[in-house]
């Protein structure tokens, strides 16, 4: 019986110290986002457009100071990186999958989009000297519907950013985006350039 005692007292005690190791777990879901630091959240304040809406930062984000999405449906690799999260808003449903560089930098998000069409957006991002220099969207339509209106396809979308203003952990809190078409039948798109902010407050 004492044995048994023991037994029991020790598999608790493992068992209780699992279950703190499990707790103090850190995660690295800002780095989902490009982001560095403690961030607690995200607000995004300008611009609400279209070049935004083609974005994986299109939503507020929160974290908690553990490190995770304040989402719960986000799963995490070995490391404790975000590599898939459920987004559902009034605007957008559907699934994110972010692929890493060997920095532990976003190099790719893929959005399988149900909400407000059936799509997959495969975003590639370009980097220089660890900053974020422009991204590269290629659509896919799923919805047969489009597909037949549109045979050819969606063209990629290039995203350029410039006159970047940084915080102090290094994450970006105004620049300006410009969105590049390629020429389509022979016609060269004109598109402005947006200014967009947001505010970060960290823990």
């Amino acid at each position: 019986m004492a044995h048994f005692k023991i037994m029991a007292a020790a598999l608790l005690s493992v068992g209780c110290i699992s279950m703190a190791q499990a707790e103090e777990r850190s995660f690295h879901g800002p780095a989902m986002f490009g982001l560095n630091g403690p961030v607690k959240e995200v607000l995004k304040t300008s611009p609400s457009d279209e070049a935004s809406a083609s974005t994986v930062e299109t939503v507020d984000m929160r974290f908690k100071p553990n490190g995770q999405l304040e989402n719960e449906s986000c799963r995490y690799n070995e490391a404790g990186y975000p590599v898939s999260v459920k987004i559902d808003d009034p605007n957008f449903n559907g699934t994110v999958m972010v692929e890493y560089s060997a920095d532990n930098r976003c190099s790719r998000y893929v959005m399988e989009i149900d909400k407000p069409m059936a799509m997959t957006i495969t975003t590639t991002n370009e980097y220089r000297d660890g900053k974020l220099e422009y991204s590269t969207l290629t659509p896919q339509l799923k919805d047969p519907a489009l597909a037949d209106m549109l045979p050819g396809g969606m063209p990629p979308l290039n995203l350029e950013y410039s006159n970047v203003e940084y915080d102090s952990h290094g994450n970006w809190v105004k620049r300006d985006l410009k969105m590049i078409f390629p020429d389509i039948a022979n016609v060269k798109m004109d598109i402005p350039t947006y200014t967009e902010t947001r505010t970060i407050t960290y823990y």
